[in-house]
């Protein structure tokens, strides 16, 4: 696939000599397009392009027709294409995809709910700004998963890992309630975001080995930690190079948390 042009090809065979083969493209509503190729022989390879008018779900097959005025229809096909740019608030359920943000969005509830693995989310710089309420990134039971570049506001949890790993690279986080970041989950690393403005910074909950390193906190305004490690299965987590600057209340907090490491 080269941009939304897609090829679909098959195998098409018939004890008489082939004559055309057709391509019908169509969604959950209605035919989207078609293609037409000549064929000849017994046994063929076909192969049309098309191009798909918008990302989407789609099915496919090929009608076949040969010399003798008989006719076949293939298998249906389910084709997903996804072209891993984002202009709104959206599932994101694509394995091994890159997304990338396009424009600033505005969210009603979640904005960005990933549901695969080896997904990054790439906010280029735009921002997502919710309406106060739940969450703008947020993912369970998924690996390798990484948010860097964007800046999010105004939800719930800025971003929400549970019982997912990955890394948290390069965000502005601010003015989320009660948490900007909260991770339930082992083997993550939260690095050079800045957390503003937020009730809560960081929170790691029943977390093992997680690196927390070279981010800044500024004006983070609750009394409960603007780095919270809670709960005896959170141990192993190094806290290191980070900034804690005007934030109302404790730094950080270990509860019930052992064997963690603070650095500089």
């Amino acid at each position: 696939r080269t941009a939304n042009i897609t090829s679909f090809t098959a195998n098409v065979s018939d004890n008489y000599n082939l004559k055309n083969a057709t391509l019908y493209i169509w969604n959950s509503s209605s035919l989207i397009g078609t293609n037409y190729t000549n064929v000849f022989g017994f046994n063929n390879f076909v192969n049309l392009s098309f191009v798909l008018p918008r990302e989407g779900v789609y099915l496919w097959n090929y009608l076949v027709y040969d010399r003798s005025g008989n006719f076949a229809y293939s298998t249906n096909f389910t084709l997903i294409y996804e072209s891993g740019t984002l202009s709104m608030c959206r599932k994101l359920d694509v394995a091994n995809t890159y997304y990338r943000v396009i424009q600033n969005i505005l969210a009603t509830g979640t904005c960005f709910n990933i549901t695969a693995n080896n997904i990054t989310l790439d906010g280029q710089g735009y921002w997502i700004r919710g309406g106060g309420n739940e969450n703008g990134v947020y993912t369970v039971n998924t690996t390798n998963i990484i948010i860097k570049n964007l800046n999010m506001s105004q939800f719930d949890y800025g971003i929400y890992f549970n019982s997912t790993n990955g890394s948290i690279l390069n965000n502005t986080i601010n003015n989320n309630d009660p948490l900007g970041i909260d991770i339930y989950n082992d083997n993550n690393i939260i690095n050079n975001n800045t957390l503003l403005l937020n009730k809560n910074g960081i929170r790691i909950f029943n977390g093992y080995n997680n690196y927390i390193t070279g981010n800044v906190f500024i004006k983070n305004n609750f009394n409960g930690g603007v780095i919270r490690i809670e709960n005896q299965e959170s141990s192993n987590t190094t806290i290191k190079n980070n900034i804690l600057k005007d934030n109302f209340g404790e730094g950080i907090i270990l509860d019930h948390a052992d064997y963690n490491i603070i650095i500089d």
